[in-house]
Parts: C-alpha cells; structure tokens; sequence
C-alpha cells in the first residue's frame, strides 16, 4: 500500500491510496487511519478485487449475514467514512457495489475484499470531528452528530478563550510600557464656552485655571484622560500643575475683548473672546503654559 497527500485547502486535505494485488482493502483503510489519526474523514475507490466478503444487516436479528463472493469481480463503486469510536480510536465504514462477469451486481456492507490487480482511493479528510456512539435500537456503532457539535462548540470555546488571554497579555504588556507619568496626562480639550463656563472637553484648562477639571484621577489608576475604574476609593479632582515662574512682565489689565494668548513661550488663537488681561494657556510641545489675554 501506497499514500500520497495530493491536496490540501481550507483545511480539508486529500490523499491518493494505491492498493497493490494481495492487500486487504477494509484493513489497508484501517492501517492508514491509525497513522494518520483523522477524526472526520470520507473516502470512494475503484478497481477490482479476486474474492471478498459483504454482508446485509438484518434488523430482526441485529446481525449482519455474510455474502461470501468466491470469483473475479470489479469494485463498481465502494464508499466510506471515518469517524472516531468511543475508545478514541478511527472507526471504518465502508459498503461496495461489485460487478460480476456477465454483468450483474452485488452490494452490502464489506467485510474483506483480496485486492487484484488494484485499487485505487481517493479519502478526504475533514476539518470536524465526528464521533461514533452505540446505538442501543439497532446494537451498531453510528455517528452521533450532538457528540460532534458539542466536540466542536468546546474547540471554539477553547480556542476563543486563547485568543482572549493572548489579547489580554498583549494589552497588559502595552500598558506596562507606558511612562508612569502617562497616568497622569490628560486627553487634550477644547476651550470653554465662555470665559469661567464649562469646558466642552476633558482637556486641561485653557481660559482660566480656577473652574474644575472634568477628570478625576485615583490611586487605583484607570484609563488617563477618562478618570478612575469604577468603584475606585476616594477619586479626587484633578488639579493643574502649577506653572512656572513667569519669565515675562504682566500687561496692566484694561477692558475689551482678547482674542490671543500670550506666552513666554509662544502666542495663540482663543477659541472665544475673553477679557484682556485675563489668564490663559496655549498648548506647547512641552504642555500647556500660562500667559494672558492680548490683542
């Protein structure tokens, strides 16, 4: 006995059995089921053999009555299938259609077949599982489908849970890489609505420094910028750092509006007018520094 994979997709892989004159067709399937170990799997072949066995199953009886076949025949059509027994071993199926010499035919269940001068099988094996279970009605071995549904929802389940935990590791690892003071920055916002209103954002203050900010931070840690994980202990308003020395002389305030920011660092746009002279902040690639309204 010869074997050869000859195809595989999407995970279904297909192997060519060449039987040779002399082997035994039902155990060379037998023999490469053990090897291989599939655990779905179908199979058809065409050839000849010089004596076999069939036999037809009788339902009164529950026993199959043997068909001996002592002459030359061809193997019209034989099919099978694989499918896991109970003991965890590959069990074969297989019936046949033998052609006599003048013509007639023969069919039943194989039991043995004397390959001569070939056989030629073509098997799919299947990406499932199918498992066999004792029918007590009839007292055979047949194919339970809710064993293989409940095989296959515990192969997902399991290989859902893997991709869980993977993703999961991937993620803690990520976070695990963040600067400590990650925890402490905010998402970046948009100004007030109007001087000393509420901000429309979770950014830092832009206007003025004395409004709360909308972010609360905890010991417990929690996603920067979206405050603590639920039930944390005590969350607390975030406070802005105070700023630096100003380096910078204070502009006397006088009345009218202001639509910039000035800075030690640089001048920008205010998202609305505010008065001048008020505090401000423009962002800066180093944060947010305070300054005043101007012009």
């Amino acid at each position: 006995m010869r074997d050869k994979q000859i195809h595989e997709a999407d995970g279904q892989k297909t192997f060519a059995i060449i039987l040779d004159a002399g082997n035994e067709a039902l155990a060379a399937v037998k023999i490469f089921a053990r090897d291989k170990r599939p655990t779905a799997a179908s199979f058809k072949a065409i050839g000849a053999f010089e004596r076999a066995e069939l036999s037809f199953f009788d339902r009164a009886t529950k026993t199959h009555e043997p068909i001996p076949i002592d002459e030359h025949v061809e193997v019209a059509s034989l099919a099978g299938d694989i499918a896991v027994e109970p003991d965890g071993t590959p069990g074969v199926h297989v019936h046949a259609v033998l052609g006599r010499r003048d013509g007639s035919a023969i069919a039943g269940h194989l039991n043995r077949g004397i390959v001569r001068p070939t056989l030629e099988v073509n098997l799919t094996e299947q990406h499932g599982y199918l498992k066999k279970r004792h029918d007590h009605e009839t007292g055979l071995m047949l194919i339970a489908l809710d064993d293989q549904t409940s095989r296959s929802f515990r192969e997902n389940r399991h290989s859902m849970m893997r991709t869980l935990l993977a993703a999961t590791a991937t993620l803690l690892a990520v976070l695990a890489a963040l600067p400590a003071s990650a925890q402490f920055d905010a998402t970046p916002g948009n100004a007030p609505l109007y001087p000393g209103g509420p901000r429309q954002g979770l950014g830092p203050p832009s206007i003025t420094d004395h409004v709360p900010d909308l972010r609360l931070h905890s010991s417990q840690g929690g996603i920067p910028g979206a405050g603590p994980p639920l039930g944390a202990a005590n969350p607390r308003f975030y406070e802005p750092s105070p700023s630096p020395p100003r380096l910078y002389r204070r502009a006397e305030r006088t009345n009218g509006p202001g639509r910039h920011c000035r800075t030690a660092a640089r001048q920008c746009a205010l998202a609305r007018p505010a008065t001048l002279g008020d505090d401000c902040t423009c962002r800066t690639s180093r944060g947010r520094r305070q300054g005043f309204v101007v012009r």
